[in-house]
């Protein structure tokens, strides 16, 4: 059975909406052109379902606005307006929003549906993440987030559950970014900091969140989701959110002063290089920051597994990058490349040739001299085409070819 908003016990108020139409909305409901199946998460705005498309048959994740985000002055357009602007992202690493629009006045977004599971119950299970991992998880999510910055926006709700980690039906796991775009919308919705209580959503999630948000800041820009994938990687790594505290308000106090300990202090087995990238990248001072996630993707892309090295090096790699002494050492380390040298080889080889043929030119010249014979008989060219050099190929092409 199909339920509508026609059917009885779902009236229409006197302010136009439809009043009675729950947040939670039923399986078999149909909402606009889509049935729904379940629901498969909620937050504090809007929840999200399992749906069909009617006409096509397919399997979409519809994500409805609640009531009272709707009867706010303005909500709707908003929401709107920046889910628009977040449909136009495509990235591989961003989830693909296919459908915007409202139906009985309650806006709605219809994405790609994901299997698997997202980040945060994935560190709840195994905790604290090897360096390899960590880097493998951060390095898409990275680009994902660049795209979301040159399209203009700024995530500002950036955390582990807002990171799926989807299996594809080959088995690759593919992290991508959840509800990016849309936090920026709900600035206006909530209420001002003073008076919250027990609530930890407060334009984006106080863990997660950097600390010019909670000081007054209210156009906050990429530096700040830098500092948010910051908080997310000390997470993989420590296997724990970077601050702690039994009171919101004892949490908020951390976070305004950076009280954050060092990741090594927590799990030794860290690298110091990634440990320095997570301390820049959540510096109190935004200016102390990466100038760019760019930055922040190539000082972790030293720390991934060869496969993970080659699929982001074009993105991420030391070509043309200052790096430490010790991440030099370990790239060399972890991918010898034993073929300059033998193109050395080649070089030398080439330049005693070119000796060679001098030698022979000032000998044949001198024999010429002393016998016009055999000058007569030489055949000029003869040498130098049967040692023309191969060209060399090139070195990038050379190294990823051999990396793959």
């Amino acid at each position: 059975m199909v339920f509508s908003a026609s059917e009885p016990g779902f009236g229409v108020g006197s302010s136009g909406m439809t009043a009675l139409l729950p947040d939670e909305l039923p399986p078999q409901f149909e909402f606009g052109g889509y049935i729904i199946h379940e629901c498969i998460g909620r937050g504090g705005m809007a929840r999200v379902y399992r749906a069909e498309h009617t006409a096509l048959r397919k399997a979409v994740a519809l994500k409805v606005l609640d009531r009272w985000v709707v009867e706010k002055p303005g909500g709707a357009e908003r929401f709107l307006r920046e889910a628009r602007t977040a449909a136009a992202i495509k990235h591989p690493n961003v989830v693909d929003i296919v459908d915007v629009g409202v139906w009985e006045q309650r806006p709605f977004i219809v994405m790609e549906l994901l299997h698997g599971c997202d980040l945060d119950s994935e560190l709840e299970r195994r905790g604290g993440l090897p360096d390899t991992e960590v880097a493998a998880i951060g390095l898409p999510i990275i680009a994902g987030m660049i795209a979301v910055h040159d399209a203009g926006v700024v995530h500002r709700d950036i955390k582990p559950s807002n990171i799926f980690l989807a299996t594809r039906s080959d088995g690759e796991v593919v992290p991508k970014v959840l509800d990016f775009g849309i936090s920026k919308f709900s600035d206006h919705l909530l209420e001002p900091l003073q008076g919250l209580t027990g609530t930890r959503e407060i334009v984006g999630t106080p863990t997660y969140m950097a600390p010019e948000a909670l000081n007054g800041a209210r156009e906050l820009g990429p530096r700040a989701d830098q500092y948010a994938i910051g908080a997310v990687l000390y997470d993989c790594a420590v296997g724990r959110p970077p601050f702690e505290g039994e009171t919101l308000l004892e949490l908020l106090k951390k976070i305004a002063v950076a009280e954050v300990a060092a990741p090594r202090s927590v799990r030794p087995e860290i690298s110091p290089e990634l440990e320095h990238a997570i301390q820049r990248a959540m510096s109190s001072d935004p200016a102390q920051r990466f100038d760019t996630l760019r930055d922040l993707g190539r000082a972790i892309w030293p720390l991934a597994d060869e496969r993970t090295r080659t699929i982001w090096g074009r993105n991420f790699g030391s070509s043309g990058l200052t790096v430490s002494r010790e991440q030099t050492t370990q790239m060399l380390l972890s991918n010898p490349r034993p073929r300059p040298a033998r193109r050395r080889f080649r070089a030398w080889w080439l330049a005693a040739s070119v000796v060679a043929l001098a030698v022979l030119g000032a000998g044949g010249l001198f024999w010429s001299r002393q016998s016009a014979r055999s000058a007569a008989n030489a055949v000029p060219g003869e040498h130098v085409a049967g040692l023309a050099p191969v060209e060399p190929s090139d070195s990038s092409a050379t190294s990823r070819a051999r990396d793959r």
